[in-house]
């Protein structure tokens, strides 16, 4: 498994960006894509980011055997890109 930090050494060389550059916008990517709109799509080179509302649901508390209500929200979805995709081996 790659560390974090490795990978954004790695962006940052292929890039020719700085390693902070690099850091700074992985950091602002969730916080400009929290930004969208129900039904909002954004499409990438990484792939599709979309806003969806995630319906209230009912989970099981581990340990404890009692369940309790999830309310809803509103979450961002990826769906990766051909970029991101390679043929299994």
């Amino acid at each position: 498994m790659t560390s974090y930090r490795t990978l954004v050494d790695h962006i940052a060389e292929l890039s020719g960006k700085s390693p902070d550059d690099i850091q700074d916008i992985l950091f602002m990517l969730p916080i400009a894509l929290l930004e969208l709109t129900r039904k909002d799509m954004v499409r990438t080179p990484l792939g599709v980011f979309r806003m969806v509302r995630r319906a209230a649901r009912s989970v099981l508390l581990p340990g404890k055997g009692t369940s309790v209500v999830v309310g809803a929200e509103m979450v961002v979805k990826m769906k990766a890109g051909k970029r991101l995709r390679m043929p299994a081996r």
